[in-house]
């Protein structure tokens, strides 16, 4: 149906090159007449003149190679040109995203009842509805959405308003995360509760670019250990302290992620009917 999303205030992106390799979701909304931007992905031959290697090592907590800069970059991209228009949301698709049956329907509609349970708030609070997460603790917000509790995984189909967009773009203003979710944003994320979305390399039809660049950050068992226990102690923040604004920063950025994950694997074993639940998608 052409005009699909017009009446929502929302610009479309689709980070591709059909070029190099088609994308689905670029042809489905083709298809469906509804107006979108591309951008093309970004491969770095060198890293870029702000990036600062021990910086990003620190807040990200392993080296990022170029494809994943890359990728920063191309959503960073999305951001600034969201902000020029005048819309109140964005909508952002890597191109392996899959709709799952190629459902325009049920994704507008999600959408339309997301924008109106937010509709109160959405210009004083930065928000977020990701389509797809691999994994999320969460809460029930209403009868359509979970709210995310704790950190919010890699998503390649989202939703994002100005204020998230604004801090998004300043929190990663030298590209020291990938185009994951940077900690201490203050997004509040959600997250529908009918799977909509597939990654489309499950599909067997694409790979992401991310993929082709990526390195090997795996750190053993005992590294890992090292480097956390230098978090919890302030080392960390004590050896590199121009890195953040404050304490506070730092807490938000490293401190507090660290607990979160057994936080709440704890507190589901021993609050098995408790509020808070995980969410695991294929």
């Amino acid at each position: 149906m052409p005009g699909k999303f017009d009446d929502l205030r929302i610009s479309t992106f689709v980070i591709s090159d059909p070029n190099i390799r088609p994308s689905k979701i670029l042809s489905l909304l083709e298809n469906e007449g509804i107006i979108y931007r591309r951008v093309s992905p970004i491969f770095l031959e060198h890293y870029p003149v702000e990036f600062n290697s021990k910086r990003s090592q620190v807040l990200s907590k392993k080296r990022l190679s170029l494809s994943e800069i890359g990728c920063a970059s191309a959503h960073l991209s999305c951001y600034l040109k969201f902000l020029e228009s005048g819309d109140d949301y964005a909508l952002i698709f890597e191109d392996d995203a899959h709709l799952i049956d190629s459902n325009i329907d049920s994704l507008y509609e999600l959408t339309r009842n997301f924008l109106a349970f937010k509709k109160a708030t959405f210009k004083r609070e930065s928000i977020a509805l990701l389509y797809y997460s691999e994994s999320a603790n969460v809460i029930q917000a209403n009868e359509y959405f979970y709210k995310i509790v704790g950190n919010a995984s890699h998503a390649m189909a989202y939703l994002i308003n100005r204020l998230s967009a604004m801090e998004l773009l300043k929190k990663n203003a030298h590209f020291d995360y990938v185009a994951d979710w940077p900690k201490g944003t203050g997004i509040k994320f959600f997250l529908p509760k009918i799977k909509l979305f597939e990654h489309g390399s499950k599909k067997g039809f694409v790979e992401s670019f991310i993929e082709l660049g990526r390195l090997d950050n795996t750190l053993n068992f005992q590294s890992k250990i090292i480097q956390n226990l230098k978090i919890i102690f302030f080392v960390t923040y004590f050896k590199n302290i121009s890195f953040f604004s404050g304490i506070t920063d730092y807490i938000k950025i490293l401190w507090i992620p660290i607990f979160q994950w057994q936080y709440f694997r704890v507190f589901s074993k021993l609050f098995p009917n408790s509020k808070i639940k995980k969410i695991i998608r294929d």
